[in-house]
Formats: C-alpha cells, sequence, structure tokens
C-alpha cells in the first residue's frame, strides 16, 4: 500500500516541482551572493581582445613586446551589445514557486494547488484563500503588473547603454517574469566603472 501511494507521488508533476523547488532553494550555500550560474557572462565581462599596434601607434620599434596590448574597451563594447545575464538560480526558483505556483495558482486555479508542499507559506494562503478570498489576485495581478513597468524601464535602460536585438529583448523577457531580480542585473551591469579605458 505504501509503495503505491510513494508511486503516486512521483508521478504527480505539480508534487515533483514543489519538492524540487524546496530541495535546492533551502540549500544555504546557492543564496550566497558571490554564485553566479552564468559561465557566459563571465566569459563576456572577462574576456581580453589583444591587437598587434602599428609603427604608428606605439612609436617604437615592432619588434619592441610592448607592442601588444589588450584592447579592453573595444572588446568590453562587442560584449556589452549582447550582454544578458539571468538572475541567480535561488531567486528564479523563489519568485517561479512561491509567486507564479502558490499566489498565482491560488489566484485562479486553487483546486490543483498542492498548498501542504509548501510549508507555513503553504498553510498560510490556504487560510488567507479561505477567508480573504480576494487576496491573493489582489497581490498577483499588482504585483506581475509591476514586473511589466520594471521591463519597460530595462528595455529603454537596454537603448540607453547599448544593449542591441535580441539581447534587449531578453533583458524585457526576462524582467517581464523574474521583476526585480533581472533589473538588479542590469542596473548592476550598468552602473559598473570602465576600469579599462584607455
Amino acid at each position: 500500500m505504501a509503495t503505491t501511494k510513494q508511486a503516486e507521488v512521483i508521478k504527480n508533476p505539480w508534487q515533483r516541482l514543489v519538492v524540487l523547488h524546496v530541495l535546492l532553494s533551502s540549500v544555504p550555500i546557492l543564496c550566497h551572493p558571490s554564485i553566479h550560474f552564468s559561465p557566459y557572462t563571465y566569459q563576456q565581462k572577462f574576456r581580453i581582445c589583444f591587437h598587434v599596434r602599428t609603427d604608428s601607434e606605439s612609436g617604437k620599434h615592432p619588434n619592441k613586446t610592448n607592442r601588444f596590448r589588450p584592447n579592453r574597451r573595444k572588446c568590453q563594447t562587442r560584449a556589452s551589445t549582447s550582454y544578458f545575464t539571468l538572475p541567480s538560480l535561488p531567486w528564479m526558483l523563489n519568485i517561479l514557486g512561491w509567486f507564479y505556483a502558490l499566489v498565482g495558482g491560488t489566484a485562479f486555479i486553487p483546486h490543483l494547488v498542492p498548498f501542504e508542499y509548501f510549508g507555513p507559506g503553504g498553510t498560510c494562503m490556504r487560510l488567507m484563500h479561505t477567508y480573504f478570498p480576494n487576496f491573493a489576485i489582489s497581490v498577483f495581478v499588482p504585483g506581475t503588473f509591476a514586473h511589466f513597468l520594471e521591463a519597460l524601464y530595462s528595455w529603454r535602460l537596454c537603448g540607453s547603454i547599448g544593449i542591441k536585438g535580441g539581447a534587449k529583448i531578453k533583458w524585457f523577457l526576462s524582467t517581464t517574469i523574474f521583476g526585480g531580480a533581472s533589473l538588479y542585473e542590469l542596473v548592476t551591469f550598468q552602473s559598473q566603472p570602465d576600469v579599462h579605458a584607455d
């Protein structure tokens, strides 16, 4: 009998999603701010491009070793036009799990939300939905609208700092879904000083 119940739990996609979310978001080391899950971003940030300086640029003999120098400004400009990164994994899991699955699910499909798998937060949300049926909608709809406003700001910010094309669309979609967590990554990139200026 117990084996049958365990098999039913494994087959339920909602329960698998909740268990995966709880396991990943409860690991303390994942919440450390120095951890980032986008190696492509670091490749773009720390990539160094070299070019050969001509005699007129260097003013020295072309056989000198210092005719090679890092041209980081040009490389950084090329990288910044296509720069994109997602928020950290804990932020994405919490926003998708708590905001969309729990609050959004309670607002529109409360009969399908497994409140017991969300722990105290699920119990609290179930009680709020029982005694205040419009609570979830009053939280989810303004929150989603705020995400959309943040996405509009990210679109404008991308234009002001030179991010173009597909990367600009990715920032808009990412900020629409993840809100301030995605916008923070964009603002952090925009506020970085140009320490490699020649």
